[in-house]
């Protein structure tokens, strides 16, 4: 990898860096220059012992290679700044070429699955999932999703609303307490909920986004689900009658809201829910009327936002904002900035959300 950038550095080449994969298209690529695909390298360790995971940057779930081809290592006490940008800043300042993880213990199967709501239980179920959303225990993730199943999922053609969930502890029967509040305020029309694999889950919707797939996705935060927000969603959802958008509701706080704004360059963990809107289709015909309901979808959310901007969720058009205040806030923006100029003062990454020396 150190090589392969100090020649593209050297040389004067765009440079696009190809790993696991998840943004939209647009930042894998790059005519005339030179495409580093990390996508090969896959190993994953594992010391079970010590419950520590070493990845390389091609799984698809740190060490790092910087602009001018030096290895270093960003931790909590190596390098703290550029590990405190990696987190939140994108491609920006090196390739990273090893994860190192913390292990959380698991079973053979985790106990995870979806509620099912067809459109005239929709507000309800919305409203429900609003007032236990406002006391989880950390092991319970979940998500709101609308959009129509593909045909391969043989739930039919219109458009459901998915509350999908995984609990992250051994004790299932403290989850499945916990799953059956949403049940009894908000019964489902269907329910598919069963032990599984953690794998199996975690590619669960992939054929959602084939290889070849167009993209085009808008994102924002909010803190309720009730009022104007519920409408503008719902609203949303039902005009969205067709395969090739959908939307998610994810739900934060927990572990991932104490966090302190300052540790990670993340522009709002205050927030409670963050929305992204997403394009999947595959007919280059389609682009101006997908493109269209996304772009109205986030005009229609904007003034009902708490702010900030999640770069993985940002469309390809907005390449090259992503040190605004809007993204990051001023204090984040200016630190990233200072950061950039210390590691990649020339901007030899820059084919993605770009932070300008």
């Amino acid at each position: 990898i150190g090589p392969a950038v100090a020649l593209a550095r050297e040389h004067g080449l765009r440079l696009a860096v190809r790993g696991g994969g998840h943004s939209v298209a647009g930042h894998g690529t790059v005519d005339g220059g030179m495409v580093l695909d990390l996508g090969a390298l896959r190993a994953v360790g594992v010391d079970p012992r010590r419950r520590i995971v070493r990845v390389q940057p091609g799984a698809t779930l740190a060490d790092v290679v910087t602009a001018s081809g030096e290895t270093v290592r960003a931790s909590d006490s190596e390098n703290a700044e550029l590990f405190w940008g990696i987190r939140g800043g994108g491609g920006n300042f090196g390739v990273v070429s090893t994860f190192t993880y913390r292990a959380h213990p698991l079973g053979p199967g985790v106990f995870a699955g979806n509620l099912i709501y067809r459109q005239g239980n929709w507000p309800r179920a919305l409203l429900a999932y609003e007032e236990w959303t406002r006391d989880l225990p950390d092991d319970l993730t979940s998500i709101v999703s609308f959009l129509v199943p593909p045909a391969d999922w043989g739930m039919g053609d219109q458009t459901l609303m998915l509350v999908g969930f995984v609990w992250a502890s051994p004790d299932d029967g403290e989850g499945q307490q916990v799953v059956a509040r949403l049940e009894r305020a908000a019964p489902p029309d269907a329910r598919i909920i069963e032990p599984v694999q953690w794998t199996t889950w975690q590619s669960a919707v992939d054929e959602l986004f084939p290889r070849g797939v167009r993209a085009y996705w808008k994102n924002t935060s909010f803190d309720r689900l009730d009022g104007p927000v519920a409408g503008v969603l719902l609203r949303r959802a039902r005009e969205q009658a067709w395969r090739g958008t959908g939307f998610d509701v994810h739900h934060l706080g927990g572990a991932f809201g104490r966090v302190p704004e300052d540790a990670t360059p993340f522009p709002n963990r205050a927030a409670r829910f963050w929305l992204n809107i997403y394009g999947f289709w595959p007919d280059p015909a389609d682009d101006a009327a997908r493109t269209a309901f996304i772009r109205g979808f986030a005009a229609d959310m904007a003034p009902l936002a708490t702010g900030g901007l999640y770069v993985n969720f940002m469309a390809a058009e907005d390449q090259g904002v992503a040190a605004g205040p809007h993204v990051y806030g001023a204090r984040a923006g200016e630190r990233l900035a200072a950061l950039k100029r210390r590691y990649d003062p020339e901007n030899v990454f820059r084919l993605n959300h770009n932070i300008a020396p």
